[in-house]
């Protein structure tokens, strides 16, 4: 044989081989990486889905926090300002606090205004609920007690506002300074 022809031969097994290969490639690599297309395409969109129920879960546990503070705010906000007038709640507290002040009250009024102009009916419906129990403090003790004694009221759990105020130095019989405080607490109605 000629060295033309044995060149022309060797080129013609190679193109052979090279056809082959690609054959190959394409029967049975080819669709083995589809498939492996299809496998990650599936797996991306599960990652992706659990991606976003893992967002709601947070957001749904966001909300549940929040509504667990609005319950603790809520809570907060009715021993600030109680549903109805609840004065012996009131009595409690103004004893407690001149217990705590070191003050004797000597005397105690409670009244509930009528409703004013501001509370009528065509306000809204939070300031329509808003009223105020009006007590009158008579305390005894020491300046510095009594001192703490308003500071205390007027920084305790329930609203309190002081709106007038009298003091008298200690008197005889007396067990100390006498304060008369005339005191607004609100509450729901």
């Amino acid at each position: 044989m000629r060295v033309s022809t044995k060149r022309v031969l060797s080129i013609l097994v190679g193109l052979i081989f090279l056809l082959g290969a690609f054959f190959v490639y394409l029967g049975l690599i080819r669709g083995e990486m589809t498939a492996v297309g299809e496998v990650r395409s599936i797996l991306a969109s599960k990652e992706a889905l659990f991606a976003n129920q893992e967002q709601a879960v947070n957001q749904v546990k966001d909300l549940l926090n929040e509504f667990k503070n609005f319950s603790q705010l809520q809570g907060t906000v009715n021993r600030a300002i109680p549903d109805g007038a609840s004065s012996i709640s009131a009595l409690r507290q103004i004893e407690a606090i001149g217990r705590t002040a070191g003050v004797i009250i000597t005397g105690l009024d409670f009244s509930t205004p009528t409703p004013s102009s501001r509370n009528a009916p065509g306000a809204t419906s939070v300031v329509q609920r808003l009223r105020t129990l009006e007590v009158k403090v008579r305390a005894e003790g020491p300046y510095a007690n009594l001192k703490q004694f308003v500071k205390l009221l007027e920084t305790s759990v329930r609203v309190a506002n002081v709106t007038d105020m009298s003091y008298s130095p200690r008197g005889a019989g007396n067990f100390g300074d006498t304060l008369l405080l005339e005191v607004e607490m609100y509450y729901q109605e």
